[in-house]
């Protein structure tokens, strides 16, 4: 829905909606006086919107951080192991990290999304596998399994909540507001820079959200620095 095409369909559906409303001004269906309350629904669909960009940008970056500390937080658990076990198990976290690191164009998402699958699976199985051997106690693997079942579960709301979309009917009621207010500010405007500024505050606060609609695409994608640097640090860590 941030695809160029849309946009420009959303600003054709605005200027067509003010078109229609210039043409009916002239039939003797003017509103007069429009401009105060116009600016006031636009001021409060500005504030309604970045209070939800802000909102939304905010509960995605706090899930990345949360991955980020269970991750750690694994890794850390792993000192405990014995050393051929803890070098094998940490090997298969950095891997895990690159991966879901890995820019993969969407042909190729499905395929990375089940690596990361298998190496989740390969991670929990070990860790199963350790405790039966009786290599860990039966507190280590509790502690272990507990600590990768919320590294596994932050992955998925994460990634959920990354690829969440903008529901249908919220959209039509945006684009409808929008149209609406074009179609107003054409019976009742006699400003043109007035009806400029409405109709591109509307138009760019229409972009935000459908830019926003996907975490990882466009041009406000969720920072992931910090998962970042620690697969470096894990990195350095293991060369050492």
């Amino acid at each position: 829905m941030d695809s160029p095409l849309f946009i420009l369909a959303c600003t054709a559906l605005m200027v067509a909606s003010y078109a229609v409303g210039r043409q009916l001004s002239r039939s003797s269906l003017t509103v007069p006086s429009l401009e105060g309350a116009l600016l006031a629904w636009l001021a409060l669909f500005l504030a309604c919107t970045y209070h939800q960009v802000s909102q939304v940008s905010r509960e995605r970056t706090t899930l990345v951080h949360q991955e980020a500390d269970s991750i750690a937080q694994v890794y850390r658990i792993l000192q405990t192991l014995p050393r051929a076990q803890r070098s094998q198990m940490r090997l298969l976290l950095i891997s895990y990290l690159d991966a879901k690191l890995r820019n993969s164009s969407p042909q190729a998402k499905e395929t990375q999304a089940q690596e990361i699958i298998g190496l989740q699976s390969q991670l929990y199985g070990l860790s199963c596998q350790l405790t039966e051997q009786k290599m860990l106690t039966a507190t280590q693997g509790q502690t272990l399994g507990q600590a990768l079942n919320g590294m596994i579960s932050l992955h998925y709301r994460c990634d959920y909540a990354l690829e969440e979309h903008l529901a249908g009917p919220v959209l039509a009621m945006l684009l409808i507001q929008c149209a609406g207010v074009s179609l107003l500010l054409g019976l009742g405007s006699r400003n043109a820079v007035v009806t400029g500024v409405c109709l591109l505050m509307m138009l760019s606060s229409l972009f935000v959200i459908l830019d926003l609609d996907d975490g990882n695409t466009g041009f406000m994608r969720i920072d992931k620095s910090n998962l970042r640097d620690l697969v470096n640090i894990l990195h350095q860590q293991e060369q050492l």
